[in-house]
């Protein structure tokens, strides 16, 4: 969302004609965080304020969980330099059967030999102290 020029001059005249500018100010600052604190904090504040300036509520395209995104990228990362779609696929699993219980689970899917199981617990160890430290 952006504030176009148009929409700044008319809060600009707003605020030049407020009879307490502070207040507004600090009112719509007070909107803004409510609105970001509403969306569990995954909206940007330049947007938030644009919202409480112009009375509207938030797209929902408008944010991205950055959070997701990061860790989407570490496992990608770490997925291209693996050869093995099995092991891969447990680290994958082992990883957010982990994040669900909130403690390292290891999920071998059909993986029965000793050596690739270790590998599996590992990968999963890695990632999950990269990504929840």
């Amino acid at each position: 969302m952006i504030m176009s020029f148009g929409n700044d001059v008319e809060f600009r005249r707003y605020l030049e004609s407020s009879e307490n500018v502070y207040a507004d100010v600090s009112r719509i600052a007070r909107e803004a965080r409510s609105l970001a604190n509403d969306m569990n904090n995954k909206l940007l504040h330049s947007d938030a304020i644009t919202c409480a300036v112009h009375g509207t509520s938030p797209e929902c395209e408008m944010w991205r969980d950055a959070e997701d995104e990061y860790e989407a990228t570490v496992i990608r990362d770490m997925f291209c330099s693996i050869e093995d779609k099995a092991v891969c696929d447990a680290v994958y699993d082992s990883y957010y059967d982990s994040k669900d219980a909130r403690h390292l689970i290891y999920v071998y899917n059909e993986i029965k030999d000793k050596p690739r199981q270790a590998r599996v617990r590992i990968l999963t160890r890695m990632l999950w102290y990269k990504l929840q430290a």
